[in-house]
């Protein structure tokens, strides 16, 4: 999930993966934490030779074989390959064993790769554990990884009628708003299609409830959340408290986050944890083995507790495997939680239950 925020050097959006962070800034991306795809191959970071493929970077690298025009970074909290927009194109790096990068090879690579076809129009792009989908032109276009039917049923160009505003992927499903609602494909071992059922689903389904009235959707390993008249809504896997309902039992339909029906203004889905901005704040909660939730404890929580330090200004939130990091007003970034590869960028390998502020963006 990104963001705007203020002042000269301000990170203007944030996404954070399974094992590294990305962030934008003036339009260049630039990238921390692990610098391998988590199976051997291929540079998470994107940086190809610049660094000598350090196996890490403790502090943000830049991308600069993207240049200056970079829009965002991709949203992938399962993913070990990351996409970036760049003047309405789509350029990917990382994992490639299943084709996530699009550029009609399954070979990983070190540095950012053309997506074939996709060199203009594009406005949105988001990662899943070995899939990849944008939006292009108001359609959504997806490649990679189709075990489960995380690419929807052509495989190509998802069959939505309408102008598609959003896109979410989780591990291995997919998710698109439009005109208010919310669409998904793809697995649903966990109920996270939100149809009121289990069981991978090829076809597009339409999540039951919260009606038309959705602004905004997140995905990550098998949960999804949306937020619906200001209030927030998740459902799939929930053995954590990811859903934030207070229990540990999966939904196959949307349920309400506890005591979050009003004010929220953003939303981003971790692998097992789910963080918000409320009212200029940040929340999180779920599985916080690591401090991924930001409440100064290792203990899961079900429902959602205050980020220590980030009570107002923050203007966009992001989770990834065991990270979550935010964009506050001031222009800087902070990031909490898992840091054995360097995700949190504060220049140490030293998890945080807490916010810690990223260096040198």
């Amino acid at each position: 999930m990104g963001g705007a925020a203020g002042g000269a050097a301000a990170s203007s959006t944030v996404a954070a993966h399974y094992y590294f962070t990305c962030a934008t800034v003036g339009g260049v991306a630039w990238c921390w934490g692990s610098n391998g795809s988590g199976r051997g191959r291929g540079s998470s970071l994107g940086v190809g030779q610049d660094y000598g493929l350090t196996p890490y970077s403790a502090v943000p690298l830049a991308l600069s074989s993207l240049g200056a025009h970079v829009e965002a970074v991709s949203t992938g909290a399962d993913s070990y390959h990351a996409c970036a927009l760049v003047n309405g194109g789509v350029m990917c790096w990382g994992d490639n064993g299943t084709g996530q990068l699009g550029d009609g090879t399954t070979s990983a690579s070190d540095a950012p790769v053309q997506v074939v076809g996709i060199t203009s129009g594009a406005t949105a792009v988001a990662t899943g554990d070995s899939h990849s989908c944008a939006i292009v032109d108001g359609q959504v276009l997806c490649w990679g990884d189709n075990s489960s039917g995380q690419l929807g049923v052509s495989g190509s160009t998802v069959p939505l009628s309408g102008t598609v505003q959003a896109i979410a992927l989780g591990a291995f499903h997919s998710c698109a708003l439009v005109g208010g609602a919310v669409w998904c494909w793809g697995s649903n071992s966990n109920g996270q299609l939100g149809n009121n059922s289990t069981g991978a689903i090829s076809n597009v389904v339409r999540v039951v409830g919260p009606g038309s009235t959705v602004q905004a959707i997140a995905a990550g390993g098998a949960h999804t959340c949306a937020i619906a008249n200001g209030g927030l809504f998740c459902w799939g896997q929930n053995n954590v408290g990811q859903l934030g309902d207070g229990t540990t039992t999966d939904r196959s339909a949307p349920v309400a986050v506890q005591g979050l029906s009003t004010g929220v203004q953003a939303v981003a889905v971790g692998s097992n944890h789910t963080c918000a901005v409320v009212n200029g704040g940040a929340w999180c909660w779920g599985s916080n083995g690591v401090g991924q939730v930001g409440n100064n404890s290792m203990a899961d929580q079900w429902t959602p507790v205050a980020v220590q330090g980030l009570g107002t200004g923050v203007q966009a939130i992001t989770a990834g495997g065991g990270q979550s990091c935010a964009l506050t007003s001031g222009g800087s970034a902070s990031c909490w939680g898992a840091n054995g590869d360097g995700e949190l960028g504060d220049n140490s390998m030293t998890s945080s239950p807490v916010p810690v502020t990223v260096q040198g963006l």
